[in-house]
C-alpha cells in the first residue's frame, strides 16, 4: 500500500471527450498543456469514453489532491456523481448553459438533482458571469470563480493591414 501512496498526483482532470462540439475540451486541454510545460505538477488527463475509465477514475482520483470535472457531460456518469460527493478537492468547471443543462434535467432528473446539489457543495468555475447567473436559477452556488475560456488561437500577422477579431461567447434571445 505504501508504494501506491508514493504515487500521489497533484491534479486529475476529468472530461467526457475531446470530440464534443463547443470546444469545452479544448480549453481544459490548453490548461493541461500549460501546466505540464510551466510547472512540475503531476497531472493526469482522464477521458471518460476510454477503456477502463472507471478504474482509472478510482485510482487517480484517490491519489489526487485536486480533481477538475470538465463540463456537464461528465455528470451523466454515476461514478462521477458519487466520486464528487465522496472526494474533497473537487472543482466543477462548467462551459455549458441551457442547451446542455435542460436536456440533462429532462432525460436524467435524479442525476440532475444530484448535480445541482454538488454545485452547492463544491467549488465551481464558470466561463462568464452570464453563465453563473443561469446556474444560480438552478442552485445556490456559494464557492465560485469566473475563469473564462482559455482558448489559444495561433496568431500570425499577414501582410494585410486588416485585423480580424473573433468573439467567443453565448448567443441568447
Amino acid at each position: 500500500m505504501s508504494a501506491l501512496i508514493k504515487n500521489k498526483f497533484d491534479e486529475l482532470i476529468v472530461l467526457h471527450d475531446f470530440t464534443l462540439s463547443g470546444g469545452s475540451g479544448r480549453s481544459i486541454y490548453n490548461y493541461y498543456k500549460d501546466q505540464l510545460e510551466t510547472t512540475t505538477k503531476k497531472i493526469i488527463l482522464l477521458r471518460l469514453v476510454t477503456k477502463h475509465s472507471f478504474l482509472k477514475l478510482v485510482y487517480y482520483g484517490l491519489f489526487s489532491e485536486r480533481i477538475i470535472i470538465n463540463g456537464v457531460a461528465c455528470f451523466y456518469y454515476w461514478p462521477i456523481l458519487l466520486f464528487c460527493f465522496l472526494k474533497k478537492g473537487v472543482v466543477i468547471y462548467l462551459h455549458e448553459a441551457a442547451p446542455h443543462a435542460e436536456p440533462f434535467a429532462q432525460k436524467h432528473p435524479f442525476k440532475f438533482k444530484l448535480f445541482c446539489r454538488l454545485l452547492q457543495k463544491r467549488k465551481v468555475a464558470f466561463v462568464s458571469e452570464w453563465q453563473r447567473q443561469y446556474f444560480l436559477k438552478l442552485a445556490t452556488i456559494p464557492r465560485y470563480k469566473i475563469v473564462y475560456n482559455n482558448i489559444n488561437v495561433p496568431y500570425e500577422r499577414s501582410g494585410s493591414k486588416k485585423i480580424a477579431i473573433a468573439m467567443i461567447g453565448y448567443q441568447s434571445q
